[in-house]
């Protein structure tokens, strides 16, 4: 195995608000989040797993939104503040209570992302909608970069009375409208037979896959990406922890490999099991990942000796307690307040 160019291996355990406030503005290459969906559930670890003692609810009122929060967005971002009230006012308690958790979330994630950076929001189909227009309020329209679609096939339920829903949405935004990474050669994918028989036939038209004569020409490393992914299961027996909402090695691994360089810095803020960490260290990148389940440490000890051949590097992983004040990041980026110069 390539020795890792990563320096930086943080795990905290705590409320991601607080780690992300107190990290310098323009620090992170590529976050991925994989947040809760307010999908009115309780979620629990797989009897029998190594994530049997996971649990946390995806179930929102108001009481579990500090007040100070809200009034961060109005402050802040008066647009998405304003957003929040007709969706709140439309919807209820448990919009209102989400999409004020989310926001002033997503508005630090905007603030430590590089001028070149990405973010790339997982999502189904509880709120999908809501928090695309959320994103397009706190990153602007024109930093939309795409809508991914990762779909997959799963079994019906019995006597099931509509479409199985087998499908993610992935929101992809960039921090700049003019620069951001893509690196499509590093997520190409095999072409399809059809397209290989038309290799070197002469077509009237041009564009990617043409040369200027019309003649097919195919890229020896595969066809340019799309904006939806099949090929990709949902997860393999092999990868399963148990977690309750884990998602696969190898979807975290393409987005890693397109939207970062070698080196780059990745943040997870609901890291959970630790998949985007274990996908950043396998693809030689920095990482930091948040969790507020203690859970999170021990699976992703656990991925890390026996799943991943990374025990190599457990040790030089600093696990961190958010939950204590003295243990939270302190940004540099900003001039302390001087009493002097209150007077």
């Amino acid at each position: 195995m390539t020795p890792p160019v990563s320096t930086t291996r943080k795990l905290y355990i705590g409320d991601n608000l607080a780690v992300m406030r107190g990290m310098d503005g323009e620090t992170v290459d590529l976050i991925y989040l994989d947040p809760p969906f307010n999908s009115k559930s309780l979620y629990k670890g797989a009897m029998g797993s190594r994530a049997e003692k996971q649990q946390f609810s995806d179930v929102w009122k108001m009481n579990d939104i500090n007040k100070d929060e809200l009034a961060d967005i109005k402050l802040n971002n008066p647009d998405a503040y304003d957003l929040i009230k007709l969706m709140g006012g439309i919807n209820g308690e448990s919009w209102y209570a989400y999409l004020t958790f989310m926001a002033v979330r997503l508005g630090e994630m905007r603030r430590i992302l590089k001028k070149t950076g990405s973010i790339y929001l997982h999502c189904d189909d509880h709120m999908s909608a809501p928090l695309k227009i959320l994103m397009d309020v706190i990153f602007g329209t024109g930093y939309f970069r795409n809508e991914i679609i990762w779909c997959y096939t799963k079994m019906a339920a019995k006597n099931q009375r509509q479409l199985s829903r087998a499908h993610n949405t992935v929101y992809w935004y960039s921090k700049s409208k003019k620069q951001w990474k893509f690196n499509a050669d590093s997520v190409r994918l095999p072409y399809a037979e059809a397209s290989k028989k038309r290799e070197g036939r002469t077509l009237n038209r041009l564009g990617s896959g043409y040369s200027k004569e019309g003649v097919t020409v195919l890229n020896p490393i595969g066809k340019f990406p799309e904006d939806w992914i099949r090929h990709i299961p949902y997860l393999r027996q092999n990868e399963r922890t148990g977690w309750a909402t884990q998602k696969p090695l190898a979807l975290l691994k393409r987005i890693i490999r397109a939207s970062s360089d070698a080196g780059d810095l990745v943040l997870d803020p609901f890291c959970g099991c630790a998949t985007a960490c274990i996908a950043a260290e396998q693809e030689n990148r920095q990482w930091i990942g948040i969790d507020i389940d203690r859970e999170a440490e021990k699976i992703m000890a656990e991925r890390a000796k026996k799943d991943t051949n990374l025990l190599d590097i457990w040790s030089a992983v600093e696990i961190i307690d958010a939950g204590k004040a003295a243990n939270l990041p302190r940004r540099t980026d900003i001039k302390e307040i001087n009493k002097k110069d209150m007077r």
